[in-house]
Parts: C-alpha cells; sequence; structure tokens
C-alpha cells in the first residue's frame, strides 16, 4: 500500500500537469515585460547604430535564464522525488552521464517533460515568444513550416534542461544531506518567497538589462579591434599572457601574506623562546609545510594554506581537501572541485593556518561533513587563524583544541 502511495502513476494528473502548466506559463509571463522592454528598445535601437537582432538575442538568453530557474526550483521541491532519492536510492548520486541515462529511464521525467513541452505548444502556436518569431520569419517557407522549425530549439532547450535540472537537484539534496542541512526545504515560506523571488527578480532587473548589452557590445567590438590588430597567434598569445598576469598576481599575493605570517611568528618566537625552523622552498615541496617551532624538546609543525574566499568553501577529507567553486546563485550551482594537498607526516603536533576563517570550512569523517571553527580539530591537524596561533604561542598551548577548553 505504501509503495503505491509513492508511485508516480498516482501523480500523473496532479502533480505532473499542474508543474508541466506551470513551467511552460509561468516563465512567459515573467517574460513579458522584458520582451516588451526590449522590443521598444529594438524599434529605436537603429539610432544607436545597434541591430534590432542584437536585442531579440538578448531577449531569448533572458527566457532561457528564467526557464533555468523555474525548472530548477520545482526540481529542488519536487517531495516525491526526493523521497525516492533518499529511499530507493540511498542519498547517493551517480557519475554525470549514468545519472543522466537514470532519469532517461524515470517516468516522472517524461511525465514533466511531456506536459511541460504540450503547454508550451499550445502557447507558442497560440502567438507566444514573439521574440523566436522574429527569427521565424528570417526562414523562407510558409509561415506555419517557419513556427514548426522554430519550436525544435525550444523543445530541445526544455529537454535538455529538465533532464538537467532533476540531475542538480538531486546532487543538491545529496549535498544538503551531507551537511545536515536539509530542513532548508521543510520550510514553506522560504519555498513561496524563493518562487516569489524568482517570478519579480527578472521584470525588475530588466530596464538594467540593456546597459549591461551595451557594455557587452562595447566589449566584445573592443576585443575584435585587438583581434584585427593582432594575428590569431599574437591574440592567442595576449590571451594566455592575460590569464597568466592573473594568476600570478594571485599566487604573488598568497607569497605576502605568507611571508607576512612567517614574519610574525617569527617576532613572537623569539619573545616566548621558541626556536623557529623556516624550510627552504625544496624542503616545502618535500614535507609539504612551511616549518616548525621547538620549545623544551617538543616540535609543533604549521602548514600555511590559502584561505577560501567568503563563498568558496573548503573541504578537508582524509587524504586531501579540494575548494568547491559554485557557479549560479547561493542554493543553485554550477560547481567543480579544485584539489589541494594538506597532508604532511611529522614526529610532533600538526597544525594549518588559514590567513581567514570563514564559514564555509568543512571536514569529511566518516561519510558525514560538519563544519569546522578555529580551534577545532580533524584527524591530527588543527586549525587556526594567524591571531589564534600567535595566542596559542604565548600561552603554551599549541595543538589545544576547542574540545579540550
Amino acid at each position: 500500500m505504501e509503495d503505491n502511495k509513492k508511485s508516480p502513476l498516482r501523480q500523473t494528473f496532479i502533480l505532473y500537469p499542474l508543474r508541466g502548466f506551470a513551467i511552460a506559463l509561468v516563465p512567459w509571463l515573467t517574460h513579458l515585460f522584458p520582451l516588451k522592454h526590449l522590443t521598444e528598445l529594438a524599434q529605436t535601437a537603429h539610432l544607436l547604430g545597434i541591430p534590432a537582432f542584437l536585442f531579440f538575442l538578448f531577449s531569448l538568453l533572458i527566457l532561457a535564464l528564467i526557464y533555468n530557474s523555474f525548472t530548477l526550483y520545482f526540481a529542488t521541491y519536487d517531495r516525491e522525488e526526493m523521497d525516492r532519492f533518499f529511499g530507493e536510492d540511498g542519498g547517493q548520486t551517480l557519475p554525470f552521464f549514468k545519472e543522466r541515462a537514470r532519469a532517461l529511464r524515470s517516468l516522472p521525467f517524461w511525465l514533466e517533460l511531456g506536459f511541460s513541452l504540450l503547454f508550451t505548444a499550445f502557447i507558442y502556436f497560440l502567438g507566444g515568444f514573439a521574440d523566436i518569431g522574429y527569427f521565424t520569419r528570417m526562414i523562407p517557407t510558409a509561415a506555419w513550416l517557419g513556427s514548426a522549425i522554430g519550436f525544435i530549439p525550444l523543445a530541445l532547450y526544455l529537454f535538455i534542461l529538465i533532464l538537467d535540472r532533476r540531475c542538480e537537484a538531486r546532487k543538491y539534496w545529496q549535498q544538503l544531506s551531507e551537511r545536515g542541512d536539509l530542513q532548508r526545504l521543510e520550510s514553506r515560506v522560504r519555498m513561496a518567497v524563493r518562487g516569489l523571488a524568482i517570478v519579480l527578480l527578472y521584470p525588475i532587473a530588466t530596464p538594467l538589462l540593456p546597459m549591461l548589452l551595451y557594455f557587452a557590445i562595447n566589449l566584445v567590438t573592443i576585443i575584435i579591434g585587438i583581434a584585427d590588430m593582432l594575428t590569431v597567434v599574437g591574440f592567442i598569445l595576449a590571451l594566455t599572457a592575460l590569464i597568466l598576469v592573473i594568476y600570478f598576481l594571485k599566487r604573488l599575493r598568497f607569497l605576502r601574506i605568507t611571508h607576512r605570517i612567517e614574519k610574525s611568528i617569527a617576532v613572537k618566537a623569539a619573545e616566548f623562546g621558541y626556536s623557529l625552523r623556516l624550510y627552504d622552498r625544496d624542503e616545502r615541496i618535500l614535507h609539504n609545510c612551511n616549518g616548525y617551532l621547538e620549545k623544551e624538546q617538543k616540535r609543533y609543525y604549521f602548514k600555511i594554506m590559502a584561505s577560501p574566499s567568503r563563498f568558496t568553501p573548503l573541504y578537508f577529507m582524509e587524504q586531501g581537501a579540494y575548494y568547491l567553486h559554485k557557479f549560479g546563485t547561493k542554493n543553485h550551482f554550477r560547481s567543480f572541485e579544485r584539489h589541494v594537498s594538506y597532508n604532511f607526516d611529522a614526529p610532533g603536533q600538526r597544525s594549518i593556518i588559514l590567513p581567514r576563517i570563514t564559514n564555509y570550512i568543512f571536514a569529511k569523517e566518516g561519510g558525514a561533513v560538519r563544519r569546522v571553527y578555529e580551534g577545532d580539530s580533524f584527524w591530527k591537524y588543527t586549525i587556526y587563524n594567524p591571531a589564534s596561533y600567535l595566542g596559542n604561542m604565548e600561552r603554551d598551548c599549541i595543538g589545544r583544541t576547542n574540545a579540550e577548553g
């Protein structure tokens, strides 16, 4: 009886038609004001020397973003699917292609896609999506055939988007579960506010979008001008040089911060009776740490790592660590992991010094994820910021954790 209750077939004539209708109707309604605004600008665009079709391309981009927001919103708050994810799949996602293959074998995916396409086609062939119509009228064929051809990219985009967003929602549920933060999906108030924010975001932001369009056009014009002045090889070399300059400036900043922390440790070491041994470059590569302090035949090894930015999580695992770089909103994002090594063997106390302790530092222990604060320990390491490390030097309690008081 319980299995029948959770069967997607029981939702066929209630949940999925409603979701399909909402995915088709609400983004289209939300898009009407941006489309109207950009259409009016396109009619006078010739005064600025900007082709009108650029504004319609920009309108299509806004439409794509709106659909992206809504499909991910509905996928994230799909409680039936979330229950199946934790119940039948054990709360674990699959690799990228296997995850999407699993979705293609899922009845709920096809139900949602089918109803979404049905209602979207209904709106489209009744005259909706005028920005798509702007381009279909350029197709040298019958009007009805041009409209049919124009609907194909929209249908394909919805197919890819709904498939991908359902997979991203499962990944998001797993991350929330690992952090013990699933309660953020329980609040109906939060769900309503987030949905309302998506509805209002694009119409409110639309008057600012032409400014971004002008900036983008000018930037592209400058890049094209530079490319015309250079050969293809020269342009590639210039772009490579720019990337290298950005990388080395960030690297130089970290080296300056590291030097400043080491200098402070050296000053306090002399003041509090420690002897300091800083490794040279080859030794740092060999030992994977900066050096050690010594006092009364005890050694305190330390490694200085780059702090994550305010919104870049840093995850420590037993065999390594990684920065989780995210692109998107706070709760809906694409991400990739940049792995770094923090492990080092040492016959004494091991400390990791981060220039800044943020709220996005975690340790993955025993399959669970917990937040790490200044003075916390994981495995054989204690984490500090520079001020707390210097304070512990003064009190002769390097390595004492928050749990030890």
